[in-house]
């Protein structure tokens, strides 16, 4: 009676350039990029209701269609699972710059009179956070640069996780390269946002403590530093 298309894929990565293939169907098709798709075999489905919980087994095939062999289609997986890893890790690496730098705005603006030393030491670690920062799209992913910087690095990975995952066949070589190359640049990049976390924004943080101005989360969502440095300029 009740029956639907199940798109039997692992959670959509977090990317920048969400966008819809050609070949979309109004109301009908998911925008890209998609989470890799789950390989032929046999799983459970789990419906819980009321504290009561139901389950099912599920058993997925191949597309007949499809002349990929199994290992083909797990080493498919395992790119595509590697990239979608990265895109997370870079997204979430972005949205704490992109806090931190709307948090240095607001007590650079804030009802607070800072020294000029401590609005330089401010200055000093946006211009930091600005070259992880950058501004990314998909212009910068169709040219083939992943750019130095974490916005940039989601559209390259965004468009290679598309390529990827464009058809049931073994990843080319190329492909497998440049995922290995993009992981070695966030993991670079990660390393860097890491040493501002530990080092400097520690460091300005014990300045802005003595100046008696609320010091920086790095952790807290872009969506919360503006609440935030509302907050800061009403005090």
């Amino acid at each position: 009676m009740h029956r639907w298309v199940w798109d039997l894929r692992y959670p959509e990565p977090k990317s920048l350039d969400r966008e819809y293939p050609i070949s979309a169907i109004y109301r009908d098709t998911p925008p890209i990029p998609s989470g890799p798709v789950v390989l032929p075999g046999t799983y459970t489905v789990k419906l819980t209701v009321g504290g009561k919980t139901l389950s099912q087994p599920l058993t997925i095939k191949m597309d007949p269609r499809v002349k990929a062999s199994t290992a083909d289609m797990t080493q498919q997986l395992q790119i595509e699972s590697k990239l979608a890893d990265l895109m997370n890790r870079d997204y979430d690496a972005l949205e704490q710059v992109r806090s931190v730098r709307t948090q240095l705005k607001n007590r650079q603006s804030g009802a607070n009179r800072l020294s000029p030393e401590l609005s330089q030491t401010i200055s000093n670690l946006d211009q930091k956070a600005a070259g992880l920062d950058g501004s990314g799209g998909r212009a910068a992913a169709r040219l083939g640069g992943g750019g130095d910087n974490l916005a940039a690095l989601n559209s390259t990975l965004t468009a290679l996780l598309n390529a990827v995952d464009s058809s049931d066949v073994l990843p080319t070589t190329q492909q497998v390269k440049a995922a290995n190359e993009l992981q070695q640049a966030v993991e670079r990049l990660l390393g860097q946002w890491n040493e501002l976390k530990t080092r400097d924004i520690p460091a300005l943080n014990e300045q802005l403590r003595r100046s008696n101005v609320p010091v920086l989360n790095p952790e807290a969502a872009s969506s919360d530093a503006t609440t935030m440095g509302a907050a800061v300029d009403e005090d």
